[in-house]
């Protein structure tokens, strides 16, 4: 609780003093809090869970900026912090940006913490792999901890080439062992993880991505090599508490390739990956688009239809479980091109061998000049013991979140 008050209080002093002349020198500061309120309609079918419905949280996040040289050098910081009532580990602060970079003509340099995305789908973020997944904070796979790195990138006619040495590990978090959304068993030990590489945390991890646009289409390629961020949980026991989960993380390759190619109002979008030295090798890819719609009711809103299919042949025995083996996704995505910019986006992930689902509904919309209000549900359908959807088949919740931006 005090380092989401630290947070909050010296993010608005530090507003007050770069909105006053500094803001002239290239100082830019931005704070928004926030209260959210999620409802599990269900009971937890799992031992231990808190029976509670109700999970209260307060959170803030400061971004703050500095450029000088023309703004050829730039200083970025984004801190959040959340304070849940109930669950623990979702009571944390981390730097997503803490980093200083520098804009030459054909090239730049950043150094320090970072987020890094790649990749075009929307079902899954199948190629994204520099950045550790914050699944405590959101179960979408869409919130991610900041990565230290050392980043070089080329650029010119001919494309862009970026590449990445990572060291200091993040840790993937999880909810508490008495939490929702936890699964059968609690996660104990996750700040004492076991790697495979003899530098555990310290292991220097390397990547490289080349971009490049040819008329319609937007084309990526990327390598990886270090510590995958998908732990395998590893079965113990205790005699004091029963049996628990620890992660294990184990060194691995992967090279990939993302397309994105645009035909009027059509988007045709398309991930793969061959990923190896993590368990046995396996292939995976998402593929799909997105048609636009635009003004179909004679308004101001945009129609967007996703369809996407994603392919997953790990071996679960052997890699870490996932949902996306062999599920089709399809999408409703209405923008309003409204004043208060207000969004909805509906989606329907289902496993066509065992019928599994995952639904989700996503609303917001701004309300006055500073304040925003989000709606979120998600609900969980396991169609077999085996799917890894049966960990939150009774975790399905709706939630609230207000924020107010400064």
């Amino acid at each position: 609780m005090n380092r989401i008050l630290a947070l909050i209080v010296g993010a608005t002093v530090a507003t007050g003093l770069f909105s006053l002349p500094a803001a002239a020198q290239g100082f830019k500061a931005n704070l928004m809090i926030g209260a959210e309120l999620r409802y599990f309609p269900e009971d937890p079918e799992w031992s231990g869970q808190d029976d509670r419905h109700l999970y209260p949280s307060i959170f803030a996040e400061a971004d703050l900026s500095w450029r000088w040289d023309e703004s050829r050098s730039e200083i970025n910081v984004v801190g959040f912090g959340r304070f849940d009532v109930h669950d623990s580990r979702r009571t944390h602060f981390d730097a997503r940006e803490a980093n200083y970079r520098y804009r030459g003509d054909e090239w730049e340099v950043l150094i320090g913490a970072h987020r890094v995305f790649w990749g075009v789908a929307e079902s899954r973020h199948l190629i994204n792999v520099i950045n550790q997944v914050d699944v405590a904070e959101d179960v979408d796979g869409d919130e991610f901890l900041g990565q230290p790195m050392l980043n070089l990138a080329f650029k010119g006619s001919w494309g862009r080439l970026d590449l990445y040495a990572m060291t200091f590990f993040r840790d993937r978090t999880f909810n508490a062992n008495d939490s929702r959304l936890r699964g059968p068993l609690p996660v104990k030990n996750v700040h004492d993880a076991d790697f495979e590489a003899d530098w555990g945390r310290w292991n220097v991890d390397f990547a490289a991505r080349y971009q490049n646009s040819f008329g319609p289409v937007d084309l990526g390629l990327s390598a990886f090599h270090g510590t995958n961020r998908e732990p395998t949980l590893r079965q113990r026991f205790s005699m004091s508490s029963g049996p628990y989960l620890t992660p294990f993380y184990e060194t691995m390759s992967q090279g990939g390739i993302d397309i994105a190619w645009a035909v009027g109002d059509l988007v045709l979008k398309g991930e793969a990956l061959y990923r190896f030295n993590q368990g046995s090798p396996f292939f995976a890819t998402v593929f799909g688009g997105e048609y636009t719609i635009k003004n179909p009711f004679g308004g101001d809103v945009d129609v967007g239809l996703i369809a996407e299919f994603n392919w997953d042949d790990r071996k679960q025995s052997k890699n870490p479980p996932t949902i996306f083996d062999k599920d089709a996704f399809g999408g409703l995505r209405l923008t309003f091109n409204d004043t208060s910019d207000s969004r909805v986006l509906l989606g329907a992930l289902v496993d066509v061998e065992d019928g599994s689902a995952y639904l989700y509904l996503e609303a917001s919309r701004r309300v006055f000049d500073n304040w925003r209000v989000e709606v979120e549900g998600r609900y969980f359908a396991a169609g077999s013991d085996k799917d890894a959807l049966r960990a939150l088949d009774s975790d399905s919740f709706a939630q609230v979140r207000l924020m107010r931006y400064f």
